[in-house]
């Protein structure tokens, strides 16, 4: 329910490849920029929030404290509105901070326990990608799951203009959108196709070089999965009445 069954991602590769695509021509794509994801906001008029993230991989450091390989996520305004999460300290970025370039962070738990330990974290300033960050904010924990786009306890989020100041945001991201109340996400998707197909100058008759992706696949493989496990409990309990009754 987090991930909201009517919201839509804009990304290079499909999340469910169908049969005759090639992966090779998939990948040789041009990759989702911010210019696209400018574009989609400006002129969309069934969008309620458009944002913009991508993701790259920095060590993040407090004094001797290390924590490496941590997942950088750079986002754009509206990020908040679409993806789901509690804030355990702190607070998440003001509309200015994210349009700026304010060397700013904002933590998931694992990241912020590495580096600051059980004490409030908040104010204080880390290394991030050689450049300096200051904490304003840590989320909830929120464990695992098969359903998130990325791992919210393991990263570290920051202003788009941060990202590109480190130099993070050359290879593309992915946007998202929510729908306005009321509207049907296929006309939210129809409209979201058009409007990056007359950014990208293609052709009526070229095929898109990018994807559409809907979070009710996610949500969908999840149900799947449920499913299965409540056959499987129910044969099990079966056997195990029927062993009782003997």
């Amino acid at each position: 329910s987090s991930l909201g069954g009517g919201t839509i991602t804009v990304q290079r590769e499909p999340w469910e490849m169908q049969e005759g695509d090639d992966w090779w021509k998939l990948v040789k794509r041009p990759p989702v920029e911010a210019e696209d994801y400018q574009f989609v906001k400006r002129y969309s008029r069934y969008c309620e929030a458009v944002t913009f993230f991508t993701t790259f991989t920095s060590d993040a450091s407090y004094l001797r404290n290390r924590y490496r390989d941590a997942n950088v996520v750079p986002v754009a305004s509206d990020f908040e509105k679409i993806f789901s999460f509690g804030i355990g300290e702190g607070r998440w970025f003001l509309p200015e901070e994210l349009e700026g370039r304010q060397r700013l962070c904002f933590l998931g738990t694992e990241v912020a326990e590495e580096l600051f330990g059980a004490g409030k974290c908040t104010g204080k300033r880390l290394k991030l990608g050689g450049f300096d960050g200051y904490v304003i904010g840590v989320a909830q924990r929120q464990g695992e799951s098969m359903a998130s786009i990325f791992d919210i306890d393991n990263s570290v989020f920051i202003p788009l203009g941060f990202g590109e100041i480190i130099g993070g945001v050359g290879g593309g991201g992915a946007i998202a959108i929510s729908p306005a109340v009321g509207v049907d996400p296929d006309v939210v998707a129809d409209e979201v196709r058009s409007l990056v197909r007359s950014r990208r100058g293609l052709a009526p008759d070229e095929e898109d070089d990018f994807s559409i992706n809907r979070m009710s696949y996610l949500s969908g493989t999840v149900d799947d999965l449920f499913r299965t496990i409540n056959l499987v409990g129910w044969i099990i309990g079966g056997f195990a009445l029927l062993i009782g009754a003997f």
